[in-house]
């Protein structure tokens, strides 16, 4: 008879994964072609109004937002594979979190120049924004970097936990059977103790019960008159009468 199978609204884990992986695919040639199409007129527009013109601040600028719009989407990523919630929230903040990498795309794109617009976009941000672009592939890149090292250490000291963990069950199991052993070890010496204890019981009593016969056979038999001493003193009672 085949057991039933839980009823359960959520697809198989590989449907799952399959769905995840092609939904991300999907939602970054999208982001792709927004970026490549629409949006980089308006990314060099407001890029240039932060740089104003300055290359130390299009250095600065490109850095800082290399690394948040590199990390964060990481982090945001990371959350989404680790955390417990069904599979439709997770996959939605794995959208949120590459809708956060729209920036580093368009700046890719501007880069790239493969349609007019990106290329407008890139006169203008070399103009208005200089030493941004290598600035923000430098921050991503090191961003990057510092995100895959705390993963690697993240995933070690998960690792490390759980080696403590068996580490120390293996060492309870050790003392709850040597605690069983000592206590087997000490009932056994406690029942030779009380067999020692009831045998010697048992022989001081066979010893007083000897000395007490002994005291007995003693005592009846200096109570009883020898004959020699009976005859004489019978004797000596004739011969004063």
């Amino acid at each position: 008879m085949s057991e039933a199978k839980p009823a359960s609204g959520a697809p198989p884990a590989w449907i799952r994964t399959v769905t995840t992986v092609s939904g991300a695919v999907l939602l970054a040639i999208v982001l792709f072609v927004l970026g490549s199409a629409l949006l980089p007129g308006w990314w060099a527009a407001a890029v240039t109004g932060w740089v104003g013109g300055v290359a130390s601040a299009g250095v600065l600028v490109g850095l800082l937002c290399g690394a948040v719009f590199t990390l964060v989407p990481v982090a945001i990523g990371v959350i989404a594979v680790r955390w417990h919630r069904p599979w439709r929230t997770r996959l939605i903040i794995g959208g949120v979190a590459l809708l956060l990498t729209l920036p580093l795309v368009l700046t890719i794109a501007i880069d790239v120049a493969s349609t007019t617009a990106a290329l407008d976009a890139k006169v203008d941000m070399q103009i208005g924004a200089p030493s941004f672009t290598g600035a923000m592939y430098a921050g991503a890149l090191g961003s990057a970097v510092v995100a895959a090292v705390l993963i690697l250490l993240l995933l070690r000291w998960r690792r490390s936990r759980k080696e403590v963990s068996a580490l120390r069950g293996t060492v309870a199991k050790s003392k709850e059977t040597d605690r069983a052993r000592r206590q087997r070890e000490e009932a056994a010496e406690e029942a030779r103790t009380q067999v020692a204890r009831e045998a010697a019981e048992r022989a001081r009593e066979r010893e007083t019960r000897t000395v007490g016969e002994a005291h007995d056979a003693e005592h009846a038999t200096s109570e009883t008159p020898e004959p020699g001493k009976e005859r004489n003193r019978g004797d000596g009672n004739a011969a004063g009468h």
